[in-house]
């Protein structure tokens, strides 16, 4: 009978000892648990802060409040190393948490430390303690972005939750977060301040090359009028015929010259959103084919066939009669430029299968290398042809032309193969094409 006692007291002891294993197995698999709820919950939380947050002050406070209330503390801090690495200052306080102007400290930083209404092991804590006030506070810091964390309880909530070693994970994730989210906010914000600068930079060049193609506007127009004026020779004979040539010389200059401010002028009124489209429906066969006929001279004095191959029943084109002009002359121009004796330029028209309208300049030129073709559609830069054409300019053609086909809705593509020659197609949406109760205005 004693020996079945024994037996069945042994038994219970044994199952008592697995009940309170089983037990604190799962007391620490809850401790686990909760310390990683609150780690993903801050990892979340932080990224949101730090995205909505006003400014880095406001994301620190949003962010030390959410830490509170995850750890169920009265404040936290965060404190940054003194530039000479002799003591801490504090960066930013939320609840309990005391300014701490500066700390000096002559060991090294322990990386967690905490203190229970007892002694601190650590010089930094204990001078924390007597500097804030408190009795009870546990310390993080993260010594490769030289930044710390403190949090505080008052007494009556420390009887509670005394801090123990088991807050280190939880510190010490939450201050590598926090260091995470904010370098993401300082390098938003730096994102930011560097594109409202090239924004304002834009806009001051802007006014500048406005500024500037006005002011060379005026006394150009006056040297073109008068050089006009002697070559026609308005008030009699220059008396020698070198005279004529130059007053022709200087005309020809001061209308390229004119050209090119005039392309500058529209392209920062373009990019500072100031350039008005006075749209109306044109007759395509004649705005272009005027255009065409324009350019046709200048072509033959290179040496090449201008064609123009347009469809007699292209729909009318709801657009800006000066912009089509313009897109069109810089298109030729180029393919003048960029064509050898010999070539053809061949103008074409039709209706894509998407309903829109395709509109095309191709050339037998030189060709643009793959590696310029994004180049050359960029304001004021200019590809490798240029050179080799030994032709200069501002490199605004192109561009002018995507700048002002983008305004039309539409879109440039550029298809190009060195020594065989360049085609530019501007494509127009079906919208912009008009419907037959649009009236069309047949004059170029």
């Amino acid at each position: 009978m004693q020996d079945r006692s024994d037996h069945y007291r042994r038994r219970m002891e044994d199952l008592g000892k697995r009940l309170i294993a089983a037990e604190e197995r799962r007391r620490l698999a809850q401790i686990e648990a909760d310390r990683t709820s609150k780690i993903l919950g801050l990892m979340r939380r932080a990224h949101d802060i730090a995205d909505s947050a006003s400014d880095t002050k406001a994301f620190s406070l949003q962010y030390l409040a959410q830490l509170c209330g995850l750890m169920l503390t009265d404040g936290a801090a965060i404190l940054m190393a003194d530039p000479d690495g002799g003591g801490v200052h504090g960066l930013h306080e939320f609840g309990a948490a005391t300014p701490v102007d500066r700390l000096p400290v002559s060991g090294k930083l322990p990386d967690f430390d905490y203190l229970n209404d007892c002694n601190a092991g650590s010089e930094i804590v204990a001078a924390l303690a007597a500097h804030l006030g408190q009795r009870h506070l546990a310390w993080s810091w993260n010594t490769a972005d030289r930044i710390g964390l403190v949090l505080i309880r008052q007494p009556f909530n420390a009887a509670q939750l005394p801090f123990s070693p088991a807050d280190r994970e939880v510190m010490q994730s939450a201050l590598s977060i926090y260091s995470e989210a904010l370098k993401r906010r300082l390098a938003r914000d730096a994102l930011v301040a560097a594109k409202r600068a090239a924004e304002k930079a834009n806009r001051a060049k802007s006014e500048f090359l406005s500024t500037m193609s006005h002011e060379l506007r005026t006394p150009l127009n006056a040297i073109n009028g008068f050089s006009q004026m002697m070559q026609r020779e308005v008030f009699g004979p220059l008396g020698n015929p070198h005279y004529l040539d130059y007053a022709r010389f200087i005309h020809e200059s001061g209308e390229h010259l004119l050209s090119l401010i005039n392309d500058v002028l529209d392209m920062s009124r373009i990019e500072a959103g100031r350039m008005p489209l006075h749209e109306e429906a044109l007759c395509l066969s004649t705005t272009i084919g005027t255009t065409v006929q324009l350019m046709r001279d200048q072509a033959k004095d290179h040496g090449l066939v201008l064609m123009a191959g347009l469809p007699a029943d292209l729909p009318a084109l709801w657009a800006d009669r000066r912009a089509m002009k313009q897109m069109m002359i810089n298109l030729l121009s180029n393919a003048i430029k960029f064509t050898p004796r010999g070539g053809e330029i061949q103008v074409a028209a039709e209706r894509e299968a998407g309903g829109g309208l395709i509109l095309s300049v191709a050339d037998t030129g030189i060709g643009i290398p793959e590696e310029d073709q994004a180049v050359v559609l960029e304001p004021f830069r200019q590809g490798r042809s240029s050179a080799l054409a030994g032709e200069s300019g501002t490199g605004l053609g192109l561009s002018l032309v995507k700048a002002l086909i983008e305004m039309h809705d539409g879109r440039l593509t550029l298809t190009s193969r060195p020594g065989e020659g360049t085609t530019v197609n501007l494509y127009f949406p079906e919208s912009r094409l008009c419907p037959t109760d649009r009236t069309e205005t047949g004059t170029g």
